[in-house]
């Protein structure tokens, strides 16, 4: 019987003990988690902000684990990968050491808060756990948010739907290296007509205490706030695998397409990792809960004895604000400083389209009031496939398909 043992309880942590136990249904799999509460969906926290969603609505049910052990509320002290152990301290203070065939890192990551004075300050918060969405929830006036990505969006979003005024202080601007420029005005109009109060070009500088009230002061002028929400990227946790000798990339763990360390019999997978990424086959950082989920899956399969592989292209479908937001692959940006410098920019039924100098599609980004899988599946399928921007204007005049009669709400 193999000795399974996965360190850390979110998506890539719980795919990976499923994906092992559907593979070698005889494998003893534990997951050490340190949150003391039942496992859940860290991308549904922000219907527990809005009050649209309670806890129980986003755990993972108890029967998706069978035959898992799960350790709640335990912190891993040591991993010996000489010996094959893990030295674990469980919720209560009992210490024990558990044996492994197979290891899975998946230890996640923290939010990367900004070097600045009074970050330390009480009125300052992540959203990264249950925890931290509660207590967004109980903001009672004026929140600042600082970030520019999906979550930062999200949070705002559900917040004015709490009825709460909300500032959102942005760098540069919504969405900057995922969606193109005119999707990010876009977006950032309709946030407006919203109610949110949307500072682009402001940086954080100090954060400050005033006659009893907090404010956030930023190049373009200070912010009072009873919450400040930092939603500025994340830091991946590595110490463990770095302490144990395990090869490190630029940013996370480094894995091969079969989400295998450094180490043969040692894997990792979701926020902590880096992964193959599918149109450069260059090691990327890709921390989105889909690629944890995939990469998960395919290192649970592996550590229970399986050969499968994988590579990963981002890609990411929201709704913000009552508009569908799809973009996938890279930006006309990010593509020329990443991919190739010849990279262009070419509209397609609606869609801005990212193509390399050999006419391959490299990256694609839209908008619409509803969603039409047939159009937004060839756009993925072209980008992964490898595909020309011909070959993708091409499955416009197949009569089979129909993509062209599906994308008529289009916004831009």
């Amino acid at each position: 019987m193999k000795d399974i043992v996965i360190i850390g309880g979110g998506v890539a942590g719980l795919t990976a003990a499923i994906a092992a136990k559907d593979r070698d249904d005889e494998a003893k799999v534990t997951v050490i988690s340190e949150e003391k509460i039942s496992s859940y969906r860290r991308a549904s926290l922000p219907g527990i902000i809005d009050g649209t969603s309670k806890f129980q609505d986003i755990t993972v049910l108890s029967g998706e684990l069978n035959g898992i052990t799960l350790l709640k509320g335990a912190k891993v002290l040591n991993v010996d990968v000489s010996a094959g152990n893990v030295a674990v301290k469980e919720d209560g203070g009992a210490e024990k050491t558990l044996t492994y065939d197979s290891l899975i890192l998946s230890t996640g990551a923290n939010p990367a808060l900004p070097s600045i004075n009074g970050i330390e300050s009480k009125s300052v918060c992540a959203l990264r756990t249950f925890d931290d969405a509660v207590r967004i929830s109980e903001a009672k006036r004026n929140v600042t948010v600082v970030g520019a990505g999906f979550i930062a969006l999200m949070i705002a979003e559900a917040l004015i739907r709490r009825g709460i005024k909300v500032n959102l202080i942005v760098r540069s601007r919504i969405l900057r290296g995922i969606v193109e420029p005119e999707i990010s005005e876009y977006v950032e109009r309709k946030m407006i007509d919203y109610g949110v109060n949307v500072m682009t070009g402001a940086t954080p500088e100090e954060i400050v205490e005033r006659n009893g009230k907090t404010y956030l002061n930023t190049s373009k002028g200070d912010v009072e706030s009873s919450m400040i929400i930092f939603s500025t990227g994340v830091t991946p946790n590595i110490e463990l695998a770095k302490n144990a000798g395990i090869k490190i990339g630029r940013r996370g763990i480094e894995t091969d397409e079969q989400m295998r360390t450094s180490l043969s019999n040692v894997y990792a997978a979701g926020d902590c990792a880096e992964v193959v990424e599918a149109i450069t086959k260059k090691m990327a950082y890709i921390p989105l809960a889909s690629i944890a989920a995939k990469g998960g899956k395919i290192a649970g399969m592996n550590a229970a004895g399986g050969e499968e592989r994988g590579d990963f292209m981002r890609m990411q479908n929201e709704e913000i604000f009552d508009i569908n937001i799809v973009t996938m692959g890279y930006t006309e940006d990010d593509a020329r400083e990443v991919v190739d410098k010849r990279a262009k920019k070419m509209r397609l039924n609606g869609a801005y389209v990212i193509t390399d100098g050999e006419d391959r599609v490299i990256g694609a980004s839209c908008l619409y009031t509803r969603i039409s899988s047939p159009y937004i599946n060839a756009l993925y399928d072209t980008i992964k496939e490898g595909k020309s921007f011909a070959e993708l204007q091409n499955l416009f005049g197949d009569p089979s398909k129909k993509i062209d009669e599906l994308m008529r709400e289009e916004v831009l």
